[in-house]
């Protein structure tokens, strides 16, 4: 009996195992961040603002107002510096008049003189042009683009100036035409040329090596900086597949807005044409002249010309309140006319 008492005191000493100490994770090395490296993103670009302006002939009150709020971006983008504003609630009435040429009265709320000097030069930028007996008139109420920085907050001085340069190399937008613009990241080092990069496709590549070339002039960055600027395109058909959620909403913000004005400068239009067309189809049923002869053809050709390009202009809008009061009726009058010059 001793001994089988032995056997299992001998049994448990040969069997228990010390209990291991529990293994600790490893933590993963985070290198610290290097004190001149910062990123940032910009406020987004809408490059319809670069847009090469197409002022309708024979303006009248109605035109001049679609016209302008068709190129509303473009006076947005003023205001859109910080230096441009002395408030973060600036706004400012851009009263054009036109006569001759066109002219600009600015109206400032918190808008410094710089973002009263953007917009006199944008309105000129239009080239407006009128034969009207009166001066035309129209009031625009211009305010900074949604998410415009507060003008007192401190930024890097760099960002805002490398955003003004992308904005200003406006002959890199021009083939996106109606695609939907790449998104931007730019890198600013202190030892090298800016770089840029975009979405993988030739059109986004085009932009890229064009944006590349015109920023080697900047001035070189104290900072290792790498600058988001997404990009918008009120002119664009769809959204941009690499953008971002946020930028993906408001390029299609972008679009809607300016494809309604697009149309609302349609129908305007049409009606100063078909004002116009009665008056000279009057005088020509008075005395009929090859000169009025001729200015029939032109009224009836642009007149027909807007209504071929409504619906598709509707279907890019997209907006059931225009489709139900963007409705323009035909003339008879241009029924016997035919899109031939008369001699």
């Amino acid at each position: 009996m001793r001994s089988l008492v032995g056997l299992l005191v001998l049994t448990s000493c040969v069997t228990a195992k010390p209990v291991p100490e529990p293994v600790k994770p490893v933590e993963p090395v985070v290198p610290a961040p290097r004190a001149n490296a910062v990123r940032v993103r910009a406020l987004p670009f809408d490059v319809s603002a670069c847009a090469k302006p197409a002022p309708p002939s024979g303006l009248t009150n109605e035109t001049l107002a679609a016209f302008l709020e068709l190129e509303r971006p473009r006076f947005e983008a003023c205001l859109a510096p910080p230096t441009s504003r002395e408030k973060a609630d600036a706004t400012a009435d851009l009263e054009v008049t036109v006569a001759a040429t066109a002219s600009a009265r600015v109206t400032p709320r918190n808008v410094t003189a710089e973002g009263v000097a953007c917009l006199e030069a944008r309105v000129k930028d239009l080239a407006l042009t009128g034969t009207a007996s009166t001066p035309l008139v129209n009031v625009l109420v211009v305010a900074p683009p949604v998410g415009a920085p507060d003008p007192s907050l401190e930024l890097v001085p760099e960002v805002n100036a490398l955003r003004a340069a992308v904005t200003s190399a406006c002959s890199c937008f021009e083939p996106l035409g109606l695609n939907a613009p790449p998104q931007l990241v730019l890198t600013h080092l202190p030892d090298a040329p800016i770089d840029v990069v975009t979405s993988s496709d030739p059109l986004a590549d085009t932009v890229e090596r064009c944006l590349e070339a015109a920023l080697q002039a900047q001035p070189r960055s104290a900072l290792e900086l790498t600058l988001d600027l997404p990009l918008l395109n009120g002119d664009a058909t769809q959204e941009s597949p690499d953008a971002a959620a946020d930028v993906a909403k408001a390029q299609t913000a972008a679009m809607s807005r300016r494809h309604a004005a697009h149309v609302k400068l349609l129908v305007a239009r049409h009606a100063a044409n078909q004002k116009q067309l009665e008056l000279v189809a009057a005088s020509y049923k008075r005395k009929p002249t090859p000169k009025l002869a001729r200015s029939r053809v032109s009224l009836c050709g642009e007149l027909r010309t807007i209504e071929d390009e409504l619906p598709a202009a509707l279907e890019r809008a997209k907006s059931p309140t225009l489709n139900g009061s963007a409705r323009i009726v035909p003339t008879t009058l241009c029924a016997s006319v035919k899109d031939v010059e008369v001699e």
